[in-house]
């Protein structure tokens, strides 16, 4: 069996971590690297299963919106269960800290006077963890991003990059319990060789938005140097 604490990496999906402490330093928004990256159906420890896999998300994080996109667009609604964030992070005067995705489904709205109907208890760990953050501590990691594809029946996460996430649910929708016929059922990422003429424009075009319009409102939004908020601009 793979050893789950060695993932394979797809360097693809990340920021360029060159000088990355510097860079924050001089007030730069610099996204850190996703660490978990497990593969359902090709790593044994994770097999595809229905009902066996779970979703932290955010529904206003564009990483987390895409993920929850996929899933219902490849009928997994039923089979990969979920959990939804407050979509603001916890406050400064916080009981552990403050920016972190909160589990609160009876926190109320600014906006509204009232609580969000979407948002949930944490249940995919059976722990009733309060904070994201918390999922990864039991792991070990200091992470505390969202989304994540989190295994019940083992406890461990599987994945928390978003574009493998969406891949993975793509080519394991079938064995992961899709509601959808094969027919009905979109190919949002197309294998084989005569697809790969279509993969390379979809592997483009991610490129160009992942760095300019997903990343790149972070790196203009949590700028913390004017001149480099410009520039992100």
């Amino acid at each position: 069996m793979t050893d789950p604490t060695s993932p394979t990496v797809d360097s693809s999906t990340e920021e360029a971590q060159a000088n990355a402490t510097s860079r924050r330093a001089k007030g730069e928004f610099v996204r850190g690297v996703s660490k978990f990256r497990f593969h359902l159906g090709e790593d044994p420890y994770f097999p595809s299963e229905p009902g066996r896999y779970h979703l932290f998300v955010a529904l206003n994080c564009p990483w987390c919106h895409r993920v929850t996109l996929a899933r219902n667009m490849l009928g997994l609604e039923k089979s990969i269960t979920m959990d939804v964030v407050f979509p603001s992070r916890t406050n400064e005067d916080d009981p552990i800290a403050a920016n972190l995705w909160e589990f609160n489904p009876q926190r109320i709205a600014t906006l509204t006077g009232t609580p969000l109907p979407e948002c949930t208890a944490e249940t995919g760990t059976g722990k009733r963890y309060r904070l994201a953050k918390q999922i990864y501590e039991a792991e070990g990691s200091d992470e505390a991003s969202v989304p994540i594809l989190y295994d019940k029946k083992t406890k461990r996460i599987v994945s928390n990059e978003s574009a493998e996430i969406i891949r993975m649910l793509n080519k394991q929708a079938v064995q992961l319990g899709s509601s959808m016929s094969d027919a009905d059922r979109p190919d949002i990422y197309p294998l084989g060789d005569d697809q790969a003429t279509l993969r390379a424009k979809i592997d483009e075009l991610n490129d160009l938005i992942y760095a300019n319009i997903n990343n790149g409102a972070y790196k203009a939004g949590f700028s913390s140097n004017q001149d480099v908020y410009a520039a992100a601009f």
